[in-house]
C-alpha cells in the first residue's frame, strides 16, 4: 500500500512562489486532521495533489 508522509507546497492559492514561503504538511498514520480560520489554506492540500483542471 503506498502512502504519503509528507507534502512541500509552493506556488498554490495562498502560498508564495519563493522558496522561504514553502510549508512542508507531515502526514500522520491512520489520520492527520487539518485545523484552521478561513484562508489559511486547509484546502490547498488536496488541489495540490489533484491534476491541472480537475
Amino acid at each position: 500500500m503506498s502512502r504519503i508522509e509528507k507534502m512541500s507546497i509552493l506556488g498554490v492559492r495562498s502560498f508564495g512562489i519563493e522558496d522561504k514561503d514553502k510549508q512542508i504538511i507531515s502526514f500522520f498514520s491512520p489520520l492527520t486532521i487539518l485545523v484552521g480560520p478561513n484562508g489559511a489554506g486547509k484546502t490547498v492540500s488536496p488541489e495540490a495533489r489533484a491534476p491541472e483542471g480537475v
